[in-house]
């Protein structure tokens, strides 16, 4: 059985390891665009928190490890088209800039997630930042070594997250959040002001029911006389009701969409754009299946597949997925939406949150990891 598995995810891993388990005899391909694989996008916080470990503790495996399996790993590699009716697709080599065609018979998307990017006008090339892999770590990181002040949007778990650890980092920050009240998915309003005042009172300027509609990159005189005459680039942020905010730079923390553009005219799709699976993982085409970031998820208590893209949801996805290649065996247990948080002891919350008129349960520990 020829096994392909498209993106090297947490779900990726998971499926092609208990693969190998389940079907000895398949030759099982995972192709993932990056040079990495299974990066842990929740290390990033902790990586720009001060931990230096940071190769180490941002993936839990490597390439030679899944090759030891039996399992091989093109990186650097991006699948560009599938053929579903006739089990193909075209990938193109990254490195040497060739393409190739591969088959299949049973095919896992795992194409992960990417940063929501709500459409703005303006010009922004340097100052705009990310949070979703190594590189952007790594340009976060710089910036933090030289910058004063930054402007983050979106007061969501990334948000409030990176907000506090700039301002732990003697950086004057600014959080623009849409809505009436920051964290406003995850929490009861009354709990949430009570975090936003907090938050204000350690200096952290929160800007809610702000709109951003144009961002631009500017280069002025730089008065620093360490730092010689070099033209400093600096950011200006715009809002709907016409406000102004300057900062050194712009970290967009507005959440994240599925990746589902090679599967979107071929497969059902629902929640956010995600692709809708079944209990088995199953897509609406039966020899293709779907787990993790680019996948929907049925969540305790709610009545419709929902998009809530969690690393351990994910590696349940892709075991479960694997088992259920050739027929359906198990179903996949609801998952209970929990996120934990990068918070202090001081900001420790537990709340539930009605969404869409069904209740789901969100535990907010806030002194851990969120997942």
């Amino acid at each position: 059985m020829e096994i392909r598995i498209i993106g090297g995810s947490h779900a990726a891993i998971a499926c092609a390891t208990r693969a190998r388990e389940e079907y000895p005899d398949a030759r099982i391909v995972i192709y993932e665009k990056n040079k990495n694989i299974g990066f842990i996008a929740q290390s990033i916080p902790l990586y720009l928190s001060g931990n230096t470990n940071f190769l180490k503790m941002s993936s839990y495996t490597t390439v030679s490890e899944l090759e030891n399996l039996g399992i091989l790993v093109r990186t650097q590699f991006s699948v560009t088209d599938i053929d579903m009716t006739n089990k193909t697709f075209k990938v193109v080599d990254l490195v040497e800039n060739s393409e190739s065609e591969d088959r299949y018979d049973k095919l896992i998307l795992t194409m992960d997630s990417y940063p929501s990017l709500p459409l703005v006008q303006g010009e922004f090339r340097e100052k705009l930042f990310i949070i979703k892999n190594y590189v952007d770590a790594e340009r976060i990181k710089r910036f933090m070594r030289t910058s004063r002040s930054v402007i983050i949007i979106g007061g969501g778990v990334i948000g409030v997250e990176i907000a506090q650890l700039m301002n732990n980092a003697k950086i004057e920050t600014t959080l623009i959040h849409a809505s009436d009240n920051i964290l406003n998915r995850y929490l009861d309003q009354e709990v949430a002001e009570d975090v936003q005042k907090t938050l204000a009172l350690r200096g952290i300027d929160i800007v809610t029911n702000s709109v951003v509609t144009d961002i631009k990159e500017e280069t002025i005189e730089n008065t620093n006389i360490h730092e010689g005459n070099v033209g400093k680039v600096i950011s200006r942020v715009f809002t709907r009701d016409g406000r102004e905010f300057v900062a050194d730079g712009v970290i967009y923390a507005t959440g994240f969409r599925p990746n589902t553009f090679l599967a979107s005219e071929q497969l059902e799709l629902d929640d956010k754009g995600a692709i809708l699976v079944d209990d088995y993982m199953q897509t609406s085409h039966p020899d293709v299946f779907a787990v993790g970031d680019c996948a929907t998820t049925n969540v305790t208590n709610m009545k419709n597949p929902t998009y809530v893209p969690h690393v351990s949801d994910a590696i349940r996805e892709g075991d479960v997925d694997a088992i259920n290649l050739l027929e359906p065996k198990i179903k996949l247990n609801k998952s209970q939406g929990t996120y934990k948080l990068n918070f202090d002891e001081e900001m420790t919350r537990c709340t539930s949150y009605d969404f869409t008129s069904n209740c789901l349960d969100l535990f907010i520990d806030i002194k851990g990891q969120y997942i």
